[in-house]
């Protein structure tokens, strides 16, 4: 009896992990995947680096890709391969840049469909995954400070140039449209510092420490280099003594102010010029700010004068809120806006105007890529060919329906003749809108290149206009 009750216990019990593993579609998936984003939010509309974690489920190694795609069915999706993956015993941490993330409006998250796919070119279905994502009502800036490995606080002696960027008193702000604006300042360690360009575009400034600047490693060098000269902003704090590799690094990106730094054994780091104040210089399309360790500790108390120069560095303006809350408050300052550049496009001039140029022209370029991106072979059908076609339709089934049917004898039939008269008609404007607005070339592109004055290519943007039109017969 004992044993007849064991067995049908163990009995229960296997069928119960039966149960539970065949419930579980993902019970026999090769890999599993963990994707964590970084510890600070990008700037806004940016890319969005992450951390991807790939645990082997089998025995033995696993080598094949990853394939990650966006579930929100939106022009923006996207399909991203990592190729070239062995997987062992122990988990593969890396980080990937993911294009920037449109939400899902209902739980602000982006979901994921990840798929992996061995040397053999087994696709299997793996889990979904969730990444936190912003809308468009939220507009962060994100300026990063670079300290040296083991530190997690920002430097005291620079402490100064970081309190300006706390533009908010709370941290955020929301505008009475519903809009929030919040300001980031993420401490970031040096050897977390990317090596690719195109993971820096999550700041809108980035500052090296005197400490964190001896760490950072030739291709975090190279990328930075490549970062400012495409728009990025850059603050350094001199250290008393640098290397020859860091100084010539310095040196390329303060080419255009003329600074030439040296390190001279005995005394230092020295510069052509008496380097006393903070030196910003052009680069490219960014800017760069070297910072003197003597400035600083002369200037630790004078916090005006440091405020100055955070702001003139970040290019923020002071009362920021006040100055937002004013413009989304008081409607008066937008009224004025809109009849100042009435009377500038009309030509009138009035005391204290700008310029016909100071206008934003942001409009009119987006007319002109629209313009460019455009499949050649689509039209427009012209306002007085539907004027006509419409004015011909009315008169087929009115006096025409009436005067034929009536030469006939036939008005009877005139319940057939108006729907099939109201059939071809619409079938012929089809087949005219298919043939002026129809196009096979759905996607176009455009490339806008950015060069220095030597002609080397600083940064590349493309856009792309995805036409949902019926294809051209």
């Amino acid at each position: 009896m004992r044993w007849s009750l064991l067995i049908l216990c163990g009995v229960v019990w296997l069928c119960s992990i039966a149960a539970a593993q065949s419930n579980d579609p993902h019970a026999d998936d090769p890999i599993a995947v963990v994707l964590e984003p970084i510890q600070f939010p990008p700037r806004t509309a940016t890319f969005y680096p992450i951390t991807c974690k790939v645990t082997n489920r089998i025995k033995g190694m696993w080598e094949g890709s990853l394939r990650l795609r966006q579930l929100e069915e939106l022009p923006t999706d996207f399909e991203l391969i990592i190729p070239d993956l062995v997987v062992g015993s122990d988990p593969l941490e890396f980080t990937i840049t993911l294009p920037p993330l449109l939400p899902n409006q209902l739980n602000q998250q982006t979901e994921l469909q990840a798929h992996s796919i061995d040397k053999n070119g087994h696709v299997d279905e793996l889990p979904k995954l969730q990444l936190i994502s912003f809308t468009s009502n939220v507009r962060t800036m994100t300026f990063g400070i670079c300290v040296p490995v083991g530190a997690s606080d920002v430097p005291g002696d620079v402490s100064p140039l970081i309190s300006p960027l706390q533009l908010f008193p709370a941290g955020s702000f929301k505008t009475n449209d519903t809009r929030t604006i919040r300001v980031s300042v993420p401490t970031v360690v040096s050897t977390e510092l990317s090596d690719q360009p195109l993971d820096y575009i999550r700041f809108d400034g980035l500052m090296l420490t005197k400490m964190s600047i001896e760490q950072v490693r030739p291709k975090q060098r190279a990328a930075i280099e490549g970062w400012v000269r495409a728009g990025g902003t850059l603050a350094v704090c001199l250290p008393s003594q640098l290397d020859r590799e860091h100084v010539e690094f310095l040196n390329r990106l303060m080419q255009e102010n003329g600074t030439k730094l040296e390190n001279d054994p005995e005394k230092g780091l020295i510069s052509d010029r008496e380097i006393d104040e903070p030196l910003i210089s052009s680069c490219g399309l960014g800017q760069t700010a070297l910072i003197p360790e003597k400035y600083l500790q002369e200037r630790a108390d004078d916090k005006e004068e440091l405020t100055r120069l955070a702001r003139e560095l970040w290019r923020t303006l002071p009362d920021f809120e006040a100055r937002i809350k004013r413009y989304t408050t008081d409607y008066s300052l937008l009224s004025a806006q809109l009849q100042q550049q009435q009377m500038l496009r009309s030509g009138q001039r009035f005391p204290g105007s700008i310029s016909v140029q100071e206008v934003d022209t942001a409009p009119q370029y987006t007319a002109l890529i629209f313009d460019l991106l455009k499949p050649k072979n689509m039209g427009v059908i012209p306002i007085e060919l539907l004027i006509l076609s419409l004015v011909a339709y009315i008169v087929l089934i009115g006096p025409g329906d009436y005067f034929v049917l009536g030469w006939f004898k036939a008005r009877r039939f005139t319940w057939i003749l108006f729907p099939l008269v109201t059939i071809c008609f619409s079938w012929g404007m089809l087949q005219l809108t298919n043939y002026v607005m129809g196009t096979n070339n759905r996607i176009s592109r455009i490339r806008i290149v950015d060069l220095d004055r030597e002609g080397k290519v600083l940064r590349e943007n493309d856009l792309s206009l995805l036409m949902f039109s019926t294809p051209k017969r």
